[in-house]
């Protein structure tokens, strides 16, 4: 998973409503605000400098996410 500005994300956690929680390889995460305030930087670990961005330019547009699926493989209804 991948966002232009943050780089790459181990996760998006999407369970709490009008949040998503960005979770990086590092443990460091930034929960953005999905509803009003699309891309407002709710919270955020400590220092967070994510590729050399200051999380507080958050606001921009631009919150699609590039998802690469691999090792994937086609199932049929015998693979039961």
């Amino acid at each position: 998973i991948e966002h232009a500005r943050f780089g790459q994300l181990t996760e998006v956690d999407t369970g709490k409503f009008s949040d998503y929680t960005f979770r990086f390889q590092d443990g460091q995460w930034a929960t953005i605000e999905s509803e009003q305030e699309l891309g407002r930087l709710n919270a955020s670990s400590p220092g967070l400098l994510v590729n050399g961005h200051d999380p507080g330019n958050a606001g921009a547009d631009g919150w699609d996410l590039t998802v690469t699926l691999a090792d994937v493989r086609q199932s049929s209804i015998d693979d039961r």
